[in-house]
């Protein structure tokens, strides 16, 4: 029983340990991808002229 006990505590431990290194690497993914989305919403807005050199008018299908 003592045994099993410990076994399971191992488990949750160790879920425990993999759950925080998880979260830590998913905060760090969404610290780099925040800067990277700042980086955009600050740059200059692209000209007029750049938007009509896309290409063929498409209709808009509702």
């Amino acid at each position: 029983m003592i045994v099993t006990l410990f076994i399971a505590a191992a488990f949750v431990i160790g879920f425990l340990i993999g759950e925080n290194r998880a979260v830590r690497q998913a905060n760090d993914i969404l610290d780099a991808n925040t800067k990277v989305l700042l980086e955009a919403i600050g740059g200059e807005p692209p000209a007029i002229a750049d938007l009509d050199e896309v290409g063929d008018d498409r209709p808009t299908l509702h």
